[in-house]
């Protein structure tokens, strides 16, 4: 007993109460179990964060080549800086993309901006606002979405797990099979291939069989008096 006190002494020095509680909870109280669940959680935020990698990159990509096909190749300037074509929120993150190239010394140029761009971005072009970019270019960047409705719910979701993923947040809870079902269809909505391509090196699913389980624990009822 008290070498698993010491035990958990250390582990709450190490990852606050607050964070390790939802693991021991849900490890019935017990220390080990905890580290053990709590350590499946790192192993699934890592296969879940490859899989929101590779469809944030397929996303951004169609969604650059699109608009790029779409401006006219005498333009003056990029669908990046475009102040009719984004809104300001949009614009602001353009402008901070640059600024962050620029303190690292590297020139802005357009491939290097669009992979400066958070996945919330590239999210809210799909957004409401952007209703009429849909109907007369966005569309065609992501075929197998019957509508922008469609694709804007798995898009808005995938954002919100990498953000979660990010900040080292419980899983343990989560519906993962639905969200990695998200991840999917966004890829799928560009490209069935490309659906198939991230499905295939997903590690998801054999680390989704490996989460530890842990028996109930039934409290104890006091013996009743002789």
């Amino acid at each position: 007993m008290a070498d698993q006190s010491n035990h958990a002494e250390r582990y709450l020095r190490w990852l606050s109460p607050l964070r390790f509680d939802v693991f021991k909870d849900a490890a019935g109280g017990d220390i080990e179990s905890a580290l053990r669940l709590y350590e499946w959680n790192a192993l699934i935020s890592g296969a879940l964060l490859e899989v929101v990698g590779h469809v944030e990159v397929v996303v951004r990509n169609a969604i650059h080549h699109q608009l790029k096909a779409d401006t006219a190749p005498n333009a003056l300037q990029s669908w990046l800086t475009d102040r009719d074509l984004l809104g300001d929120k949009q614009v602001q993150a353009v402008v901070e993309a640059i600024g962050r190239l620029k303190r690292s010394k590297k020139e802005p140029t357009e491939d290097r901006v669009v992979a400066g761009l958070y996945f919330s971005f590239w999210s809210a072009m799909v957004g409401r606002s952007y209703e009429e970019l849909w109907r007369r270019s966005l569309a065609k960047a992501f075929p197998n979405a019957a509508n922008r409705n469609e694709l804007a719910g798995p898009m808005n979701r995938a954002v919100q797990l990498r953000n979660k993923l990010a900040h080292h947040q419980s899983l343990i809870n989560d519906p993962i099979e639905d969200r990695v079902e998200d991840l999917l269809f966004v890829a799928y909505a560009v490209d069935a291939d490309a659906r198939a391509w991230i499905e295939s090196v997903s590690r998801v699913g054999g680390v989704l069989a490996d989460r530890p389980e842990f028996p109930r624990r039934t409290p104890e009822v006091p013996a009743p008096d002789a």
